[in-house]
């Protein structure tokens, strides 16, 4: 059995059987886990139920950096968007569909799908949110939501969590606040 293998049946067991006495025992191995950099990756597109988008919504188009680091950009036109990092056209690899306020932001990766929401602030301004998986609270408050399958690498570190949600259970990690900020795009300023 691998590592990723036993680490699963043991979470599995620990949380449901766990007596209250060893919780710090199961603390203190999740806090090791995640102390690595990890994903958080999705079997499918999010939400199921929700309309695919062909474009991007007109009021998101246009140039923007990084609020913290103006090399870091974002621009968006027509179907697609290009950041300091990537080039993304909605298609087999991206797929963009409206829920509530948000765009959500399905990325595909080898692993399954990267999820962010997207919203355009008052200022202009474009946020985007994802679940930071790094924080113990956020991985337990995931897991009282929705099943998680979590995958470790050769030494024993979180490297990905991956999950499954239903529409409903979509909705509650938004409306629990597990989705965070995570980079601000301001309005490139014109030369």
């Amino acid at each position: 059995m691998s590592r990723a293998t036993s680490f699963i049946f043991f979470k599995l067991i620990v949380m449901k059987h766990l007596p209250l006495q060893h919780l710090g025992v199961y603390t203190f191995v999740l806090s090791l886990l995640l102390s690595s950099c990890a994903t958080l990756s999705y079997d499918h597109p999010m939400p199921d139920n929700s309309r695919v988008l062909n474009e991007i919504p007109g009021e998101f188009h246009g140039d923007y950096v990084q609020e913290d680091d103006e090399n870091s950009y974002l621009e968006i036109r027509g179907n697609h968007f290009t950041t300091s990092e990537m080039t993304a056209t909605i298609g087999e690899e991206l797929e963009l569909r409206p829920f509530q306020k948000y765009i959500v932001v399905n990325l595909r990766e080898d692993m399954g799908w990267v999820v962010y929401l997207a919203e355009r602030t008052g200022e202009g301004h474009i946020r985007l949110y994802h679940i930071d998986i790094t924080e113990e609270e956020v991985v337990e408050k995931l897991n009282s939501i929705t099943a998680t399958e979590i995958m470790l690498d050769e030494e024993g570190n979180l490297e990905r969590i991956k999950i499954n949600p239903t529409d409903a259970e979509f909705k509650q990690m938004i409306e629990s606040e597990l989705f965070e900020a995570a980079e601000d795009f301001i309005p490139k300023a014109k030369k």
